[in-house]
């Protein structure tokens, strides 16, 4: 039934049961095999928001992955470091993915017509749209548990506390171990495989594939939770101190646009309600893409965002600086992390008072203080 190829608790979750469901193909062939007929019968006009699609899709993109690339940069080339952590890792495993489901998204889905109506898809549309859902919800998930997992990364180089840092490192392995099992089973919801594409209008294959429903909503609710648990680790640290305004105001920044997400991932959750059956799948989630590139978007670019803060200090710190001291000379400067726990005065350049870079050293494992949050806001 093309109903079943619309239910489901998330926009992933509906690709999933899109192509895992054990729906009846000579159901979908006949509203597929004459265009014309179909819209004639039903007189439903002829509607194509594929470009708008195509348009968002690649702009969100573009955008994310030169933002992520961008953050690469400044930390291997302009940051007191200069060399990737774990999260630049992560970020630079985020940006073949993000570009390989923007080409899947614009070339594979839209091409086979997603923003469309069905009865304007062709059998053969039907199928491609099939094999690329089947693509893409891999490449969701592994971006999804990226993204998470490296938001957990950045919170473990910059907060010190034994507590929290064994909190955090509980955290990603449950990210890493829980995206792995989704991975694993939007790969193999359908035995075989290629079942789960070929089984429409391809009468003379034989397969199963798994109710996937139930699992959707688990999903989708586990995600949920998550987000509001990642904003939570850092929100408990910063309430503590005592912050400059700047700072103040770069770490509600940083942390609303993981709120933000959240808000994307709630949002698609109760769209979704609404096409639980659509008999128009191609048409109806269209939103649910657009959603969803939306929020891994504004996640990734969420975690480049204290990187691009320090390029502005250096470009401009009588805007962007937080923080100032005297100088030997009366001006004034901007504090510059570096390697060591103790502040010392850097060899040729007096004045200028450094602070102790989190991502090189350990040695201290007190409360957060203000001057740790050097690199974050």
């Amino acid at each position: 039934m093309l109903a079943r190829l619309a239910s489901g608790p998330s926009f992933l979750w509906v690709m999933l049961l899109s192509l895992a469901s054990a729906a009846d193909v000579s159901s979908l062939s006949p509203a597929t095999s004459s265009n014309r007929t179909t819209e004639a019968i039903n007189n439903a006009p002829t509607r194509d928001r594929s470009p708008r699609l195509a348009r968002e899709v690649i702009t969100l993109g573009c955008i994310t992955s030169l933002v992520m690339i961008f953050r690469l940069i400044i930390n291997k080339f302009y940051s007191t470091r200069r060399a990737f952590s774990a999260d630049d890792w992560a970020v630079f495993v985020g940006i073949f993915i993000r570009i390989s489901a923007t080409v899947v998204d614009a070339e594979g889905l839209i091409a086979n017509g997603l923003g469309r109506d069905v009865w304007t898809v062709s059998t053969q549309q039907v199928r491609g749209f099939a094999l690329y859902f089947y693509v893409i919800q891999i490449l969701y998930f592994i971006e999804i548990t990226i993204m998470k997992a490296t938001w957990g990364l950045f919170y473990l180089s910059i907060f010190p506390g034994r507590i929290v840092r064994r909190i955090l490192w509980i955290t990603i392995g449950f990210i890493v171990l829980t995206g792995l099992v989704f991975i694993l089973v939007a790969a193999f919801q359908c035995t075989p495989v290629r079942y789960t594409w070929e089984q429409y209008g391809n009468h003379g294959l034989h397969g199963r594939c798994i109710k996937i429903n139930p699992v959707g909503w688990a999903n989708a609710a586990m995600s949920v939770a998550m987000d509001f648990w990642l904003i939570a680790i850092p929100l408990n640290e910063v309430h503590k101190l005592s912050l400059h305004w700047k700072k103040k105001l770069g770490a509600a920044v940083m942390f609303m646009t993981a709120l933000f997400v959240t808000i994307i991932s709630i949002i698609r959750f109760r769209s979704l309600v609404t096409f639980a059956n659509s008999k128009n799948p191609t048409w109806d989630q269209f939103e649910l893409v657009l959603w969803s590139t939306v929020e891994v978007s504004v996640g990734m670019i969420g975690l480049c965002l204290p990187a691009i803060r320090q390029m502005l200090v250096r470009l401009a710190p009588q805007f962007f600086a937080s923080q100032q001291i005297p100088t030997s000379s009366g001006g004034d400067t901007d504090l510059v992390p570096t390697q060591g726990t103790t502040t010392k005065q850097k060899e040729g350049q007096p004045g200028v008072k450094h602070l102790p870079d989190l991502r090189l050293s350990r040695r201290t494992w007190g409360p957060l203080v203000e001057d740790d949050w050097t690199r974050v806001v």
